[in-house]
């Protein structure tokens, strides 16, 4: 695209060039060093003549030239004009012409591919999945591709499709440590699968990408979870301690764990009183 731009933008200055050289340039014309013929010319001939500064016959030669000074103006006066019509118009035109290919190169900027003219969008689901199923299709027929099975996790994680993520996750899990961000996304992924899918513990994989990106306040949060589900209450109040110290600037994210602090405070105090005797 930004070769198409870069061609729509030379195109357009040199038909600007080309243009609106006339204008910068206008042919030479044919014309006298004379000023135009007014009326106090006239008048100063009469006062000369009265005043017996030019006798008849000055007069009368001086009056001709006059006349046929005005004469060659009034033959000149539509020429020029036509000529100065004559080099605007290219200029409008090239204007026209410019306009229209910044147009043109605007809505392929905006639109970025032709595709897109049909009312596909590259990131509408439709789309995705169709990307998805060809990606999955094509690691099927070659299943020792690692890069593959990455992109296809991950893909899987965004669309939200979480127990296909844990799978595709759960293949490449030994290569993971060398991408902490995909294996944040696993341990996330393993919490959030609606099926329970668990090849490999939440915690322990959790656990392994925190040790990676210590200030994550997501991954902090998913321990906490993780540890309360196994009632270690005191445990998961430090992680989500450490995810509140983190997140400061987002107040929905605030609330959240707020309220998760406040459910693992509530469990706590549960448990303590069932160890009552």
């Amino acid at each position: 695209m930004t070769a198409f731009l870069l061609a729509v933008l030379g195109l357009s200055l040199l038909i600007a060039l080309a243009f609106v050289w006339p204008l910068w340039c206008p042919p030479k014309e044919s014309c006298t060093d004379l000023r135009p013929v007014q009326d106090d010319d006239w008048l100063m001939l009469e006062q000369q003549r009265a005043n017996g500064e030019l006798n008849k016959d000055q007069a009368e030669a001086l009056r001709q030239d006059l006349a046929r000074r005005m004469a060659e103006e009034e033959k000149t006066a539509p020429a020029l004009a036509s000529a100065a019509s004559g080099r605007l118009a290219p200029v409008l035109l090239g204007t026209a012409l410019c306009l229209t290919l910044t147009l043109s190169a605007a809505t392929y900027a905006y639109l970025g591919r032709f595709d897109m003219v049909n009312g596909v969008q590259p990131d509408s689901p439709m789309l995705a999945d169709d990307m998805v199923h060809k990606l999955a299709a094509r690691l099927a027929a070659n299943p020792d591709d690692k890069a593959g099975w990455a992109m296809l996790a991950h893909s899987y994680y965004v669309l939200g499709d979480y127990d296909a993520a844990v799978d595709a996750f759960a293949r490449i899990e030994p290569s993971l440590d060398e991408e902490p961000n995909l294996l944040a996304e696993y341990g996330m992924a393993l919490v959030m699968a609606p099926a329970g899918k668990q090849p490999h513990p939440p915690l322990a994989i959790l656990q392994r990408a925190i040790a990676h990106n210590p200030d994550d306040s997501a991954l902090h949060v998913f321990i906490a979870q993780t540890l309360m589900e196994a009632k270690d209450t005191a445990r998961a109040l430090a992680h989500l301690d450490k995810a509140r110290q983190l997140e400061t600037g987002d107040p929905e994210r605030l609330r959240f764990i707020d309220m998760m602090s406040e459910a693992a405070h509530e469990q706590a105090a549960h448990s303590n009183n069932k160890a009552r005797p």
